[in-house]
C-alpha cells in the first residue's frame, strides 16, 4: 500500500530535481562557497530537529550527528578564516572527529531504516 505512495514521493523529487537543473544550466553564475557562518547556521537547524524529534520518538537521531558535524565545520571554518593556520595536528583531529560524526549520522540513519521494514 505505502509503494506507490514512496514511487510518487520519489518520481516527485526527481521531476525537481530535474527542473531545478534545467534552470541551474539556464541561469549559469559563479556558486559562491558556503561561509562558516552558514555552516554554523545549518548545524543549530540539523541539530534542533534531531533533539527535538528524538523527544517526540520520530527516532531522527542522525539529524543532530549531522548538526553537530556541521557545527564543527562552521568552527573550524572561522578558526581558519581568521588567519591562523590549524597545526597539522589539530587539522587531522578534526577531520578525523568530523568524518567519525558523519559516519554515525549515516549508520543511525540505515540503523533506522533498516529497523522499519522488519
Amino acid at each position: 500500500m505505502a509503494w506507490p505512495v514512496l514511487m510518487l514521493v520519489i518520481a516527485g523529487l526527481v521531476v525537481a530535481l530535474a527542473i531545478t537543473a534545467v534552470w541551474a544550466i539556464k541561469h549559469r553564475k559563479k556558486i559562491k562557497p558556503m561561509s562558516y557562518n552558514q555552516w554554523i547556521t545549518l548545524g543549530i537547524v540539523f541539530l534542533a530537529i534531531g533533539l527535538i524529534s528524538q523527544y517526540m520518538g520520530r527516532g531522527l537521531n542522525f539529524f543532530w550527528i549531522l548538526g553537530l558535524a556541521y557545527i564543527g565545520i562552521g568552527l573550524y571554518g572561522k578558526y581558519y578564516l581568521k588567519g591562523k593556520r590549524p597545526s597539522r595536528k589539530i587539522t587531522i583531529l578534526a577531520t578525523t572527529i568530523l568524518s567519525i560524526l558523519v559516519i554515525l549520522g549515516v549508520a543511525v540513519f540505515l540503523a533506522l531504516i533498516y529497523l522499519q521494514r522488519i
